[in-house]
């Protein structure tokens, strides 16, 4: 048989192998390319092979689960028995990538196990650990990148069809495989990152980047040299922590630096004569965008649109452009509103003008089910304009988007259907907003002996509305009782188990909402009609760019008590990203079982956020973000001695990995601010950077830093507490900071009490004086307790304690234990007013402690308010039943 006759063969045969995946018949796919493989062997042509190879290992999957050990282990022996470098590379490359993913589909399990040290690898990957994996990943990528002469001078067309080669390899990269297995690895060693610390994995990626700039550059081949360095630019901006942009602190001058920026402006400056220079503007200008600044990013856009015209990829820029400039829109309105009043608009909106809000009256008293939405035909039966008012916005001239808050005026009672119509086109469809005006507001409860009791108010005024008409429905909306309100505006009526909604309308107020009603706290909202609704898992919440989504979708028909799977049905799964555009679309048929699984690919580069899985009947979520986990720890020594101002301390700590490993000698800043508290649970009253340098790591990780406890001794109220940040990076680039506080003042010990402000002297009077220590740990002190009557006119609840005048005479004096409940039947005999409570104590260096605060001694007997004040409300007792009434009294001054 000719070559040109067996290529015809086995395209025949792939053909075929499609057709029995679209059939969904795996035994004969996988009878076809064992077939494929033969002949290909025979051929010695390779690249048929391993296509054939591959594609036999994953319709095998599909039957027989574990055949994917056996699969692996015929590739291992092929690697180790094949003559061909090329062959070899390509095999290693293959080989990682399945370790890679198999190692990320199984991180839970391997991140339960304990790293295995020095020792060889099972024949089974299924008894690795997750280092072993990590090892073997990188062997075999360090073999696929070998001999790196050969694979730079080797086009990766040779091996089509197992490779399928990019529209634009041929142009930039000139299809080489090194430049191919290369970027493969990449991927490989970022799936495996799931399971690695990321300094091993990062700096593995780095230096295959590394490379294949080197590589390219001494091969003069400067369009991959340029599309790779940007790749490398963006992979260290999402992992190096020393790659990203410095912010000046306020009050500096000239620190600002952006180190990804920097080297995007080197490579303009180098490639602006080559239109491929369009992607460095392209990642500038994103870059710009995403930082908020897209002015200036809308001005790379039209450089580069002005440069490079023909460029093949100029839509890109065309795109981000037009991103930049399209106008949004979105108004929220109060669905249920008071008539002749105004509503609220809350207005997002960006590159608008402003945008015409149409009311329209609609003659029906509530909004019927519409399947295909409000058409144009119910607006012509059902609606009559009213309104027509156009809102005028400030537009921002940063082209981003801003917040603002409109009102209109309410109409008259009636159900009225709101548009919104924007000056310029958006992309949201047309805003339609349901709008209630009813003064009703419905208040529900249930009451014993299975009655029901339903209370028609006025929403404004809090007033009953008598001679309401109450309508009771079911839960398909049919009405089952009608019942008019009484003069306090109640019904009161037996419990029937199909009641599900409710509503009031009385004359022409006819749109309260429908309102749900329940018995007890366990209903729950049921639909007589089946539902079909899919269920989708994915197998974490958190992913990073460029790592793949493994999703499980699971189809069923729900009913009231009930659920089945629907099997057999087909559904189309849709990726979106963050801007809710499409990234990939797959479609699916449930098994027997009423599921499907999938698996989606994150684009490397993409705008963090929420990501959406969506299908017909259900969808997720997804967050996507640049994460990485921490390899090591900075921990503090505990303190448990007091200080002084004035003194000077070494705050001690160690830097060790999480598996123990102290870092040596590297350096570590630090800086130490000053805080001024009055109290653990009020927050900082000041705030003063006070020092900061660098201290070395030993030989053990351990770290000293000297502090000077330095304030304002004669300062009598608060303390100060003075946080210690240390910052350390590791050889591999990752930086950790962590923080110290020390609290130090005038005294160690803070007063208080658990006293209210409003004590009544016909109870039994018990109060709790705390002291805690500037740790907010509690300590046990004996100390004095004084009340003072005030002054006229300094008794005000505003008043600082510190500054309110008091009598000379103290009112009562008394001593404590501090954190112990204390009786105080002595108050009860003093007269109603307010006093100001005054606590003494002396700390562990016999300084004395002071607390003042105010407290008012009132009695029910009481004909007046004890202190001036609008309003006076005390509430012994809000529970109630038949035998106990509720008791409350008011009163003003």
């Amino acid at each position: 048989m000719s070559s040109t006759t067996a290529a015809q063969s086995v395209e025949k045969l792939w053909k075929q192998v499609a057709q029995a995946e679209k059939n969904s018949l795996p035994a004969t796919a996988i009878k076809l390319t064992d077939e494929i493989y033969s002949k290909a062997r025979l051929a010695k042509n390779t690249p048929q092979m391993l296509k054939a190879y591959t594609w036999r290992m994953k319709y095998r999957e599909t039957l027989v689960p574990d055949s994917f050990y056996v699969g692996l282990q015929g590739l291992q022996q092929w690697v180790s028995s094949t003559d061909n470098p090329i062959d070899r590379a390509v095999l290693h490359s293959l080989i990682a990538g399945m370790y890679a993913d198999y190692a990320d589909q199984n991180r839970w399990l391997l991140r339960q196990r304990t790293a295995v040290i020095d020792e060889n690898a099972s024949t089974d990957i299924r008894e690795w650990s997750g280092n072993q994996f990590v090892d073997q990943i990188s062997q075999h990528l360090a073999a696929s990148l070998q001999p790196a002469d050969l694979l730079l001078n080797q086009s990766a067309a040779a091996y089509v069809p197992f490779v399928e080669l990019g529209k634009t390899s041929g142009t930039y990269y000139k299809h080489n495989l090194y430049q191919l297995l290369g970027t493969r690895a990449i991927e490989s060693l970022r799936t495996a990152s799931s399971i690695a610390q990321d300094s091993v994995v990062n700096a593995q990626i780095d230096t295959i980047f590394k490379q294949l700039l080197e590589t390219n550059r001494a091969a003069n081949r400067m369009d991959g040299y340029l599309l790779t360095m940007l790749d490398y630019l963006e992979w260290r901006r999402t992992t190096d922590p020393t790659f990203r942009s410095y912010r000046a602190p306020k009050g500096l001058i000239g620190l600002t630096q952006d180190p990804y920026l920097a080297e995007l402006n080197k490579l303009t400056g180098e490639f602006k004569s080559t239109v491929l220079c369009a992607e460095v503007f392209l990642a500038r200008a994103r870059y710009a965008y995403n930082e908020n600044q897209a002015v200036a990013a809308l001005q790379l856009c039209d450089e580069a649109i002005r440069r490079y015209p023909g460029y093949a990829r100029i839509g890109e820029l065309k795109n981000l452009k037009q991103e930049i400039l399209n106008p949004a829109l979105s108004v929220s309105v109060q669905q249920t509103v008071y008539p002749d009043s105004t509503m609220k608009l809350q207005v997002n909106h960006k590159n608008l003008d402003g945008f015409i809000v149409q009311l329209y009256r609609v003659n029906l008293s509530q909004m019927p089910e519409l399947p295909q939405g409000i058409t144009a035909d119910f607006y012509r039966k059902h609606c009559q304009k009213i309104v027509e008012k156009r809102m005028a916005l400030v537009r921002p001239n940063t082209y981003q988007q801003a917040d603002t808050a409109l009102t209109l005026a309410t109409p008259t009672v009636g159900l009225y259907l709101m548009q919104i119509i924007p000056d310029a086109k958006t992309a949201a469809k047309r805003e339609e907003n349901v709008i209630q005006v009813t003064r009703f507001k419905v208040l529900t409860r249930s009451l014993p002996n299975k009655q029901y009791e339903v209370v028609a108010l006025d929403m404004k005024t809090g007033y009953p509305i008598a001679d309401a008409v109450v309508t009771l429905y079911s839960a398909n909306g049919k009405a089952l009782n009608r019942l008019t309100t009484d003069k306090r505006g109640k019904v009161v009526f037996p419990w029937n188990n199909e009641y599900r909604q409710v509503n009031v309308r009385k004359g022409e107020d006819t749109a309260m909402p429908l309102q749900a009603v329940y018995r007890g706290s366990y209903f729950y909202q049921t639909q007589d009609k089946s539902t079909s609704q899919v269920k989708l898992l994915t197998d974490r919440s958190l992913y990073r760019p460029g790592q793949t989504v493994h999703v499980k979708g699971i189809a069923y028909s729900q009913l009231p008590d009930t659920a089945q799977v629907i099997a057999d049905a087909n559904y189309t799964l849709t990726l979106l990203d963050a801007n809710r555009q499409e990234v990939a679309k797959q479609e699916l048929r449930t098994n027997a079982f009423g599921s499907f699984a999938t698996s989606f690919t994150l684009p490397a580069a993409c705008l963090n956020g929420v990501f959406t899985l969506q299908t017909v009947s259900g969808s997720a979520t997804i967050r996507v973000e640049e994460y990485k986990r921490p390899t090591f720890d900075i921990t503090f020594d505990k303190r448990t001695q007091s200080y002084r101002l004035g003194d000077r301390v070494e705050v001690k700590g160690q830097v060790k990995t999480f598996s123990g490993v102290a870092l040596q000698n590297l350096p570590m800043q630090y800086t130490v601010t000053r805080l001024l508290r009055f109290g653990w649970r009020i927050p900082s009253q000041a705030s003063d950077p006070i020092a900061s340098g660098t201290v070395q790591l030993n030989a053990e990780g351990v770290f000293t830093i000297p502090v000077a406890l330095e304030g304002e001794k004669e300062m009598e109220a608060g303390y100060y507490l003075f946080q210690v940040n240390a910052t350390v990076t590791n050889l591999a680039g990752e930086t950790q900071t962590t923080s110290y506080a020390l609290p130090v003042g005038n005294r160690s010990l803070l007063l208080s009490t658990t006293l209210p402000e409003r004590v009544c002297k016909d109870d039994n009077i018990s109060a709790t004086f705390q002291a805690m220590n500037l740790n907010d740990q509690p300590v046990t002190v004996s100390g004095t307790v004084m009340l003072y009557s005030y002054l006229p006119n300094q008794s005000t609840a505003s008043t600082n304690p510190d500054e309110a005048k008091v009598a000379d005479q103290a009112a009562y004096s008394g001593t404590f234990t501090s954190n112990q409940a204390c009786q105080l039947p002595a108050w009860q005999t003093l007269p109603s007013g307010a006093y100001q409570l005054v606590l003494s104590a002396r700390d562990d260096q016999g300084r004395e402690v002071t607390y003042k605060t105010r407290i008012v001694l009132f009695s029910v007997q009481d004909t007046r308010p004890p202190v001036d004040t609008a309003e006076w409300f005390y509430a012994p007792n809000t529970s109630f039943d038949a035998a106990h009434p509720a008791l409350f009294y008011f009163g003003t001054s």
